[in-house]
């Protein structure tokens, strides 16, 4: 009778310690990738802060009586940014072009704080505004103009004069 020596597979000692490395390398591996993680979000995206953020969303009624109120105007306007320069059409409600009136854009940087700046536009002929502003970095920006005019009423003898302020925004996005 042939004997087949039975050779029994040879146990790895897996012993307490090499279980304890493994486990502290996986985390130690975690714990760097996380930190990496912690230090590129903290060194590249400065963040938008809105100071006074509750105080803004208390004042939200307020703002969307605004914009009521601004569709009542019957401002008609027509902005366009081509060339890096603004232009504003504006004529009142009864379509005469509105010559008087004091424009100045808000141009905002979404994405990082401390670049916004203001422009004024200015008039150039039948209710026609320019404005070339100097962008001081390339990519998406915001704009608000904010139109301030003179409305006048007349109603008999008496003239009154009542302030408007009219506001329109865009997005444009500027490259080199």
């Amino acid at each position: 009778m042939n004997e087949t020596p039975h050779h029994k597979p040879e146990k790895k000692d897996t012993s307490g310690c090499f279980v304890l490395l493994c486990l502290l390398g996986f985390f130690a591996v975690f714990a760097s990738v996380d930190a990496f993680f912690v230090y590129m979000a903290v060194s590249s995206h400065t963040g938008t802060i809105i100071e006074k953020s509750y105080e803004q969303g208390l004042e939200y009624n307020a703002l969307l009586g605004e914009a009521r109120d601004q569709k009542q105007l019957g401002l008609n306007t027509d902005v366009t940014f081509e060339n890096g320069v603004i232009t504003l059409k504006a004529q009142d409600k009864a379509n005469r072009p509105l010559t008087d009136a004091i424009i100045v854009a808000k141009i905002i940087r979404p994405s990082h704080d401390g670049y916004d700046f203001t422009v004024p536009l200015s008039h150039v002929k039948n209710g026609t505004y320019i404005a070339q502003p100097k962008f001081p970095l390339n990519g998406q920006w915001h704009i608000q103009l904010d139109i301030k005019w003179h409305e006048k009423n007349h109603t008999g003898t008496d003239i009154t004069t009542l302030p408007r302020l009219y506001q329109k925004s865009m997005t444009v996005n500027i490259k080199s």
